[in-house]
């Protein structure tokens, strides 16, 4: 059969939400490819994919190597034109592939987004608002630096000619998909974004992104990862500096949330640069994000006392649907 999109999906351990992650997909019109990669479950996801074996194709791996890895192993599978990712988690709306699809063949174009929706304890909008316009290489390398494009994977549709050789780096634990990204932006020469909440984005109960500790956030810099080249493309714009005292403001978060409290003081004071998280304040920026960083320049321990309520606050002021 030939496929208008292939989508990677790796699962772990994620019986629960499977079923209904595949069933959103297929609720598209158009013909989907659908590539699972079992990353070593030891649920009862084996059968649950078994029941839906009809529909998908089942990659099987051994041992638990990480969702890179399980991401690499369904691109070598990919035999459509386009391809993107889906988390098991999460879901899709039923005319998402359809609408994206349809807007990458009519533009011409390497990558097509849209925007997403988060659930916790919420429904809540991305902080994202594209413009729906055709962006050519500049213009999106801006946007990237101006944090303007999200760097997850799976709002967006992939040229498979364009980027079937890039591949995850499977070193990474930690915003894998930002470099992912990133390094598919940089090749773009044509992209659009479209503000249609089009991704369910589902944060449930055990999420690996809430346990790491200070070590694996200092070992996993995506930043130190980035391609010589591309490196060197970003820094030829103004906003890189930006983009910079950003992703240190990001490191903070990380670095505060991380599950081993008795080091976060340590690694804080020995990671983070101040001179770079100040930058940050000539910008225009929330101001109760202005008011954290201030605090963390003052004192970082009393930053890490009141570093729930940034985060509960944050939180509570974002817009629900």
């Amino acid at each position: 059969m030939n496929y208008d999109l292939s989508v990677v999906i790796p699962i772990y351990n994620n019986d629960k939400y499977i079923e209904r992650c595949v069933k959103s997909i297929l609720n598209n019109k158009c013909k989907v490819e659908i590539i699972v990669v079992d990353d070593g479950s030891n649920d009862d996801t084996k059968n649950k994919l078994c029941g839906l074996s009809e529909y998908i194709k089942v990659i099987s791996l051994k041992d638990n190597m990480g969702v890179s890895v399980a991401r690499n192993v369904g691109l070598k599978m990919v035999s459509a034109p386009y391809f993107t990712f889906v988390d098991s988690d999460d879901y899709v709306e039923p005319n998402m592939y359809d609408f994206l699809l349809e807007q990458a063949m009519m533009n011409d174009v390497d990558i097509v987004g849209c925007n997403y929706c988060e659930f916790s304890n919420k429904k809540i909008r991305s902080k994202y608002r594209h413009d729906n316009r055709l962006l050519f290489s500049d213009d999106i390398l801006k946007k990237v630096l101006c944090d303007q494009i999200s760097l997850v994977v799976w709002d967006k549709i992939y040229k498979t000619i364009v980027y079937k050789d890039v591949s995850f780096s499977e070193g990474l634990k930690i915003n894998e998909d930002c470099l992912y990204t990133i390094s598919c932006l940089s090749k773009a020469g044509k992209a659009i974004f479209f503000n249609k909440y089009l991704y369910n984005y589902c944060k449930n109960d055990g999420s690996i992104t809430s346990g790491y500790t200070c070590e694996q956030v200092k070992c996993n810099d995506y930043l130190k990862c980035i391609d010589g080249d591309i490196l060197d493309k970003l820094k030829g714009y103004s906003e890189y500096d930006f983009y910079i005292s950003c992703d240190c403001l990001k490191q903070v978060h990380l670095y505060s949330k991380c599950v081993d409290k008795e080091n976060r003081y340590k690694y804080l004071s020995e990671n983070i640069s101040d001179k770079v998280l100040k930058r940050l304040l000539k910008y225009k920026i929330n101001g109760l994000v202005k008011v954290e960083i201030v605090v963390y320049l003052i004192s970082i321990k009393l930053h890490l006392f009141l570093f729930p309520i940034y985060a509960y606050v944050r939180g509570k002021v974002r817009r629900t649907v």
